[in-house]
């Protein structure tokens, strides 16, 4: 038998990730670290914003207990964006670098090149 590359991953845990991922808003990329979302299944599921890399990018993970499950690095200029319309792509784009990290164990990176102009 062979093992999926996700075989880590504990199969109840997957709906609960992706219900949690899904529950991630634009407003929980950044601010103070701590706890963004916690899962309806329980406290121990959760997405946190670990800190700040020396780079400034925010760190979210999704954790179960003291376990980290999936990883983001999100670019300080993301948290500079005002415009619902981009911000709506860089949540959609953290939400699917989350649910992509979960099968791959790879920390993703989501970068912004470009800043709005009033």
């Amino acid at each position: 038998h062979n093992a999926a590359p996700n075989s880590f991953l504990i199969p109840e845990y997957e709906p609960i990730f992706k219900d949690l991922i899904d529950d991630l808003e634009f407003s929980d990329l950044f601010g103070g670290p701590g706890t963004k979302v916690i899962s309806k299944s329980g406290k121990k599921y959760r997405i946190d914003l670990q800190g700040y890399t020396g780079r400034k990018e925010a760190n979210i993970q999704v954790q179960a207990g003291k376990n980290t499950f999936a990883g983001v690095l999100v670019d300080h200029n993301a948290s500079l964006v005002s415009d619902p319309q981009n911000q709506l792509g860089i949540i959609n784009a953290v939400r699917k670098a989350l649910k992509e990290s979960i099968y791959s164990r790879r920390q993703y990176k989501i970068d912004v090149t470009s800043k709005e102009t009033p």
